[in-house]
């Protein structure tokens, strides 16, 4: 299982069984998490944002509508725009 309260899918979000998820994390609308991605807390996922498999988001705010896409590692950010295969973004 995954730390997220189950309620949570009752706002359209879908949470692979392979995803992990960690800490605090608050899910807007329709998020969608895929395959092997960690979602690290605290950390907000706005509504639409989806979660490529193999994607990691640690302490982090992703804005509405966003995509994080595979394998990519988003890490103490406010992620407002979309990012690509492999991209990492940390501070």
């Amino acid at each position: 299982g995954h730390g997220i309260d189950a309620a949570g899918h009752k706002n359209g979000c879908t949470i692979s069984a392979k995803a992990r998820v960690y800490g605090k994390v608050l899910l807007g609308q329709n998020v969608r998490i895929d395959d092997n991605a960690v979602i690290v807390g605290p950390a907000i996922l706005a509504d639409n944002v989806k979660i490529a498999s193999s994607a990691v988001v640690k302490t982090s705010v992703i804005a509405a509508g966003v995509v994080i896409g595979k394998s990519c590692l988003i890490q103490n950010q406010v992620q407002e725009l979309s990012v690509v295969h492999g991209h990492q973004l940390s501070l």
